[in-house]
C-alpha cells in the first residue's frame, strides 16, 4: 500500500530506521494494533483455533507458532484478519499522504514579499 503511493517503507515516523525492517508499514497498524489484538484474543480464546500445544519456545526464537499454528493462523489472517486492520491502515496511510500533498503545495509555492 504504502510502496504502491510512492513512499520508502524503510522510513517510519513512529518507528526508527533499521536495517531490513519496513518501519512504515508498522507505523501504519498502529491505529489497527487495537482491532488486531481483538481478532488474535478471539481466536485464542473464544474459537480456540490456537491451543498451546500449536506453540514452541525456545531462548533463542522466544514463543512461536509451530507449522500447523502458522497454516491455521494464515488461512484466519487472509480469511478476515487482513480486512479488519485495512481500513484503519488505508486512513492514516490517506492521511499522511494528504499532509505531504499539501506541504509539497506550500513549497512550490511560496508567498511572494510584502511590498515595501
Amino acid at each position: 500500500m504504502a510502496f504502491h503511493a510512492g513512499l520508502d517503507v524503510q522510513l517510519g515516523f513512529l518507528h526508527a530506521l533499521q536495517r531490513n525492517r519496513e518501519s512504515l508499514a508498522l507505523d501504519l497498524i498502529e491505529p489497527a494494533r487495537a482491532v488486531l489484538d481483538d481478532w488474535v484474543y478471539d481466536l485464542l480464546v473464544h474459537r480456540r483455533l490456537l491451543s498451546p500445544s500449536l506453540f514452541t519456545s525456545s531462548d533463542q526464537e522466544g514463543v512461536r507458532l509451530d507449522t500447523q499454528g502458522r497454516a491455521l493462523f494464515y488461512r484466519a489472517w487472509y480469511g478476515e484478519g487482513q480486512r479488519l486492520v485495512l481500513k484503519p491502515m488505508r486512513r492514516l496511510l490517506a492521511r499522511l499522504l494528504d499532509r505531504l500533498r499539501a506541504q509539497e503545495r506550500v513549497a512550490s509555492n511560496p508567498t511572494p514579499p510584502l511590498a515595501a
